[in-house]
């Protein structure tokens, strides 16, 4: 795999790196702590994912309030792949990201990073994605002049 960029967001114990790659059809989601106990996780997303991705706001209290369900979303690219969970957390001031094999051969065998509002826009707002493959809104019709007429 050849990576054009690498983005890295550091926690207190593991590194966040999402890492941009040739093609730009699907980016590598990375996270590292102590590589001696094995805690390397990592997994592609590819164009859908990411977008699911971006478009939750683990900050938003606008009908979600704080006593409200606890969101997150799960990824995972195969069987073999490890999973990656971001977790809203009941106050919003951070959101956690995990990642862990499917399944673990210990409770405690997983790392998690913790990413405020200013690290969670940065990472929203990476350029990771061809044109084609990002989900953007529909461009609207060329504007051809006026549909009516004034008399």
């Amino acid at each position: 795999m050849l990576t054009l960029h690498t983005y890295r967001f550091l926690g207190d114990h593991v590194t966040l790196s999402i890492h941009e790659c040739a093609g730009r059809a699907r980016v590598l989601v990375r996270m590292e702590g102590d590589i001696s106990k094995g805690e390397e996780f990592a997994l592609f997303l590819n164009a859908d994912q990411w977008n699911r991705l971006c478009a939750f706001d683990p900050f938003d209290e606008r009908g979600h309030p704080l006593q409200d369900i606890i969101r997150e979303l799960t990824f995972k690219e195969s069987a073999e792949s490890s999973l990656l969970m971001v977790t809203q957390v009941a106050d919003r001031d951070v959101v956690h990201l995990a990642m862990r094999h499917e399944v673990p051969a210990h409770e405690e065998d997983f790392v998690l990073i913790s990413l405020d509002p200013d690290e969670w826009h940065r990472l929203l707002t990476l350029d990771l994605l061809s044109a084609g493959e990002l989900g953007a809104a529909p461009t609207p019709p060329p504007d051809n002049g006026p549909s009516h007429t004034v008399h």
